[in-house]
């Protein structure tokens, strides 16, 4: 039965060799230095298959010893070859591997700082309905506004955005909801309005989450009905700060906005440019060579 599995593992690790032998002539341009490499690799395999085959067969005549370090060398060829010419092809792709990696922390930076700021937007937002001064702030800060309605609203927001310490997290949930309801016609509004307050959660999170949805609504319809009283002017109390492009901090705000996300698609082309000229590269025939990449 030995003799089977003895066969048998011949005829895998040959068939391996032949399949490996192929791809070094077929995807590979050798030069003289990824000769001597291979060659001293090969050396070193045989070393190591007649130091095993002597290990595991002391009594063994030397033609059989010779045998099994040629069969257990090829093995320890395909084993060290492959390992020599995944670390060549890592060295001969570190410059675009260096630049890929560069571009992807430029990215991570930009979309960090594109998340900070449309969270200090929203804080802007929610205080510009109020009628408080827009600042980048890290938080919705407590400003008595004309509008106690509003001023009640936004109170309500604060509390569910400061609570927690998901401050930043929540932020970002309320802008999406923000977003979502200026896209709504009044009629949109109210109707959504209504199937929240019948919604009535009976988990206190979920429940102080549709508070602060309804809450956003309501200031919605404030400020579109405070900018319909006084359209074409700036309205303190009721425009807002989003659709008013006078504000300095807003207005400045949005055009450093529209720089980082234009700043971003560049770096994002950039890097698909480079992983697509490394695919490209690994593709075609690999020149093995220290003084070149091919």
């Amino acid at each position: 039965m030995w003799i089977f599995w003895v066969l048998a593992s011949l005829v895998v690790v040959g068939w391996g060799t032949v399949t490996w032998v192929q791809t070094l002539k077929a995807k590979f341009e050798h030069t003289p230095e990824s000769r001597l490499l291979l060659l001293v690799t090969a050396a070193i395999a045989l070393a190591l298959g007649w130091q095993t085959a002597r290990m595991f067969g002391p009594g063994w005549s030397a033609k059989v010893q010779a045998v099994a370090a040629i069969g257990v060398g090829v093995v320890y060829f395909d084993i060290l070859s492959i390992a020599l010419v995944s670390i060549w092809k890592a060295i001969l792709t570190l410059d675009i591997d260096e630049t890929i990696s560069g571009l992807e922390e430029e990215e991570e930076r930009l979309r960090r700082k594109l998340d900070s700021l449309r969270y200090g937007r929203f804080a802007g937002d929610v205080m510009g309905a109020a009628g408080g001064p827009v600042y980048p702030v890290s938080r919705v800060e407590k400003v008595e506004g004309p509008d106690e309605e509003i001023s009640r609203l936004r109170r309500i927001v604060n509390r569910w955005l400061e609570s927690a310490g998901m401050t930043r997290v929540r932020a970002l949930k309320l802008e999406s909801w923000k977003e979502e309801y200026a896209r709504m016609s009044l009629d949109e509004l109210v109707r959504e309005k209504r199937r929240l307050g019948e919604e009535r959660p009976a988990e206190p999170g979920v429940r102080e989450q549709t508070e602060v949805r309804i809450a956003l609504i309501e200031m919605e319809i404030l400020s579109r009905q405070a900018r319909r009283l006084d359209e074409g002017t700036i309205s303190s109390a009721g425009d807002r700060s989003s659709t008013s492009s006078t504000s300095p901090l807003e207005g400045g705000g949005e055009e450093s906005e529209e720089q980082l996300r234009r700043r971003l698609e560049e770096i994002s082309r950039q890097a698909a440019r480079a992983r697509a000229e490394k695919e490209a590269f690994l593709r075609r025939k690999i020149r093995l060579s220290w003084r070149e990449r091919g």
